[in-house]
């Protein structure tokens, strides 16, 4: 969940340097989530009751799994779903670790590509990429094909946007989704979970324990 919080943080980062509306990445939920916070899925392989014969885990994870998408409204920042990606012409960015160049172009089985140094700047990044302003998507990665992944963000520089992203991301990345993601724990769940694990990650709660979306450390990835 770390890594997907990371990824979402990133996104919205980029949308922010790049001044362009966020289509949504997909993400992969390794748990299912109960909307009244009362189901016992640790104790059943972290799936719903009404599904428990189904092999579905893991599943390409609603949005709404991992944050309010009625608070993104509310705070003025366009989404898109993810499969946007699919029926529009896209200008594809490489993240290169051996380069730290301008930016350059090439064919890539018919569709122009662009290229940028590992952990670049909001500023620069929208620095090389402006030629590509009139494009209508840009697909910018989050990780090399290596490993370890290598981020494609590397912060801002400004005041200006350093606050905007702060704001943003604990407004709608560290909050979690409406409602919270809570499962029923009773006394054979806490026996289940590693006590330093509890009291990282969750929240307590009579008869339940809710992930602590706040709790999480946000920078993943390979720092260049």
């Amino acid at each position: 969940l770390q890594l997907q919080l990371s990824l979402l943080h990133d996104a919205l980062a980029v949308s922010l340097a790049l001044n362009r509306s966020l289509v949504l990445p997909r993400f992969s939920c390794f748990c299912d989530r109960s909307p009244d916070g009362q189901q016992p899925l640790l104790a059943n392989q972290c799936k719903q009751s009404s599904a428990e014969a189904e092999d579905f885990i893991p599943f390409e994870c609603p949005f709404e799994h991992l944050t309010n998408p009625l608070a993104w409204r509310r705070h003025g920042v366009e989404l898109f779903p993810s499969h946007v990606q699919e029926q529009v012409p896209a200008i594809r960015v490489v993240v290169s670790s051996a380069s730290s160049r301008a930016a350059f172009t090439h064919q890539v089985q018919g569709s122009m590509s662009a290229s940028l140094p590992p952990a670049v700047q909001g500023e620069r990044m929208a620095e090389i990429l402006r030629k590509f302003n009139a494009e209508r998507l840009l697909v910018v990665p989050w990780t090399s094909n290596g490993e370890p992944p290598i981020r494609t963000f590397g912060g801002f520089e400004g005041e200006h946007l350093k606050q905007r992203l702060q704001q943003l991301s604990l407004a709608l990345v560290r909050t979690g989704p409406a409602g919270g993601w809570c499962v029923h724990c009773d006394q054979s769940c806490e026996q289940m979970l590693p006590r330093a694990e509890v009291d990282m990650r969750f929240r307590r709660e009579p008869s339940r324990v809710c992930l602590n979306f706040s709790a999480f450390h946000l920078t993943i990835g390979k720092s260049v």
